[in-house]
């Protein structure tokens, strides 16, 4: 984002970190199907680590390397999905200034989105759960027929949803998977160090210091700048 000139036609969220800190609800459905099976619970701390790349993903990794057979995961993932589904409104909540962050942007004539490697029903059900209604333009988690982030297939489709091209495109997240989107679908990219991934996380997945910001408000200060400039 530190190269970004103009007020971007598109923002596009992330949501796990970025703008409900969903962690604690993660955890407690993750560890209550490992339990089931036998297997060690993670550490609040180990699944910071493990989440932002997709709920198979996560129950992938959450697994001891030697018990990640397809067919397992594939099983623990349908229990954890239909699990979540219940239990994703224990201590979820959204992130101070992240609603007035959308707000900021749509004030400035932005089109806003969603794009999450959650499961799509997961996304839609805790976007309308946690945000006031037609908040969001679009609202898109993960889906078969698209690779999750950091393939571009899903950003792709929402630019052209919205007939933008990338450089009036910012892909707004917390995690390493968002800022190697960006860079994959040629987008900008806002970093939200108020989420999972550390600032040297993030450098080390390719972002600038420029483009981070410790909190919602400063990245809303910033699109207001841009809107000033158009």
């Amino acid at each position: 984002m530190d190269k970004l000139r103009q007020m971007p036609d598109l923002i596009v969220f992330d949501v796990d970190g970025t703008l409900l800190n969903t962690i604690g609800d993660l955890q407690v459905s993750m560890n209550e199907i490992l339990a089931r099976h036998g297997f060690p619970v993670l550490s609040r701390e180990e699944v910071r680590r493990l989440i932002g790349n997709g709920a198979r993903e996560f129950m992938r990794l959450a697994l001891p390397e030697s018990a990640r057979s397809v067919e397992r995961v594939e099983s623990m993932l349908a229990e954890y999905a239909a699990f979540y589904a219940g239990h994703n409104a224990q201590t979820t909540a959204v992130f101070e200034g992240a609603l007035s962050l959308v707000e900021a942007c749509k004030g400035e004539g932005a089109r806003v989105a969603v794009l999450s490697n959650k499961p799509h029903p997961s996304t839609a059900a805790v976007i309308a759960r946690y945000f006031p209604a037609q908040t969001f333009d679009a609202v898109m988690g993960q889906k078969p027929e698209f690779s999750p982030k950091p393939a571009p297939d899903a950003l792709n489709a929402l630019m052209r949803e919205f007939g933008v091209l990338p450089e009036r495109t910012l892909m707004v997240g917390d995690g390493d998977a968002d800022c190697r989107v960006s860079e994959n679908a040629g987008c900008h990219y806002a970093g939200a160090l108020w989420g999972y991934r550390t600032e040297a996380e993030l450098l080390a997945a390719g972002a600038r210091p420029g483009q981070l910001f410790a909190a919602p408000g400063l990245l809303a200060d910033k699109i207001r700048s841009l809107g000033k400039r158009d």
